[in-house]
């Protein structure tokens, strides 16, 4: 997952490779915490501040190898930015006091998370240009990776990294065709809805399995990074300008989700009552014996 996202946040192959090393560092790290007594949240903040050094350090060989894109391929994994989304998703629906609760708690940690990997970080923000076929292939291969350690079933994997790779194909096209790209991050959501409540009609499991799949090449970990990047070298004005556009990235695929969510309750509805109405008039018609 790690070294997919490097790639897909503009790393090249050698921050790709120090990527996945570093990541394997810190899943046997996250294991070994997770048998102590540690608070979960503590041992997400601890893990990115060695992440962070970790990626630091490896300039120490010589290497020619941007810590920033390290720092953003192993973030993904970590960062809540699921739970922001649903947490702004509930809003939506109306559900406003669980909605900014959870936001609240998923702002702090991300923050935390972020800065830690963002403390040990030297250099500047990567600015390499990633080809769509980088994009597609990490985002196709993240996603698999990503649903393999979150659930665990390749009989579905494939499919869940397809509808992935189709979000930011979605993306990539509106922001290609020159739209807004927070109307590229809706699109793309609206495409991973759509398409996790039709796959969950044929793998009988629910549409979240997918959906949680399909928006996390979208979640907005590398934009929070750079937030707490610019706001540790006291940039304050690109802090700013970076922490409003992660926010906006955020509600973005919330609004999506919901959206396209109520657009299919209503349809479902309405082929449902339908059916039994078309049911019941079958049975008018039948003699009765």
């Amino acid at each position: 997952i790690a070294a997919s996202f490097s790639a897909f946040f503009g790393g090249r192959l050698e921050d790709a490779v120090c990527a996945g090393g570093v990541g394997a560092l810190l899943r046997l790290l996250q294991y070994g915490l997770s048998l102590t007594k540690l608070n979960a949240y503590c041992s997400l903040v601890l893990l990115s501040f060695v992440g962070g050094m970790l990626a630091n350090s490896v300039l120490w060989f010589g290497m020619d190898i941007h810590p920033a894109a390290i720092n953003m391929g192993n973030i993904m994994p970590v960062i809540p930015g699921l739970a922001l989304m649903n947490s702004i998703r509930d809003m939506f629906s109306q559900e406003t006091i669980s909605g900014l609760l959870k936001s609240a708690e998923a702002i702090i940690l991300s923050l935390l998370i972020a800065a830690g990997f963002a403390f040990s970080a030297t250099g500047t923000i990567i600015a390499f240009d990633t080809l769509w076929w980088v994009y597609l292939l990490t985002s196709l291969t993240g996603g698999f990776c990503f649903h393999m350690l979150f659930h665990g079933h390749i009989k579905d994997a494939g499919m869940g990294a397809l509808v992935c790779m189709g979000a930011w194909a979605f993306t990539m096209l509106f922001v290609a065709l020159d739209w807004n790209e927070f109307a590229g991050y809706f699109a793309g959501a609206v495409f991973a809805t759509i398409a996790a409540e039709i796959l969950a009609r044929f793998y009988k499991c629910p549409a979240t399995i997918f959906l949680i799949i399909g928006v996390i090449a979208m979640v907005p970990g590398g934009a929070l990074y750079r937030t707490m990047f610019y706001a540790v070298s006291g940039d304050w004005g690109k802090f700013g300008t970076q922490g409003i556009k992660t926010f906006l990235y955020a509600v973005s695929i919330a609004a999506g989700i919901v959206i396209a969510t109520a657009v299919w309750e209503t349809i479902k509805a309405w082929l449902i009552s339908y059916r039994k109405r078309g049911d019941h008039n079958d049975s008018d018609t039948c003699p009765v014996r």
